[in-house]
């Protein structure tokens, strides 16, 4: 089998077109067009894909899966155009609706390998994200939070002179207090 040489890739390489000129609109008669890239460099896909993991939660974790569109929407913008979009968030995603942005970049990439690419890279880190925060670790780190703030040994030294055997449940308080011990960090259990 003859193997193609790395010149001659790179000879085809430079035939081909790395951005499109697209036409966005007419301002005062004169035509508005945008830059296209027809493909992303390793490291911006990297970046768009990052940004993109996190999307579809707020800053306080709380699930909201329509952030992922408006975002992505932008980031379309940002990572295949050379347009300035705005700084608000609200601004840049009205800007690109009402231009149709989005359509006019996936009619330039939206059937490329590396465009399908990337969305199933989102997609993917999409369903970490959420099994991170949504699933049996979200739950884990919601519980390390509270048994942060909760200090099992002034409890403990607060309830010393209490007689526990007035209680009716004593198993299940002292079943508590195991799991409470049992969740605290390994410093603290070997400081004991």
């Amino acid at each position: 089998m003859h193997r193609v040489a790395v010149d001659t890739l790179d000879a085809l390489a430079k035939n081909e077109k790395d951005e499109v000129a697209v036409e966005i609109g007419t301002v005062g008669g004169n035509v508005v067009t945008m830059n296209v890239r027809r493909f992303l460099s390793m490291k911006d896909f990297d970046r768009f894909v990052s940004e993109m993991m996190h999307s579809q939660f707020t800053d306080n974790d709380e699930f909201k899966p329509q952030l992922d569109s408006i975002i992505f929407d932008i980031a379309l913008c940002e990572y295949y155009t050379n347009i300035n979009l705005p700084d608000e968030i609200e601004k840049a995603y009205e800007l690109v609706q009402r231009l149709d942005l989005k359509r006019k970049i996936l009619d330039v990439v939206g059937r490329s390998t590396q465009y399908v690419d990337l969305v199933k890279c989102i997609e993917e880190g999409h369903e970490l994200i959420k099994t991170e925060k949504t699933g049996l670790n979200g739950l884990l780190g919601v519980l390390k939070k509270v048994v942060s703030d909760f200090d099992v040994k002034d409890i403990l030294e607060t309830l010393k002179d209490f007689d526990l055997g007035k209680l009716e449940h004593l198993s299940e308080i002292k079943e508590l207090a195991d799991v409470f011990n049992t969740i605290q960090m390994p410093s603290e259990r070997v400081e004991k």
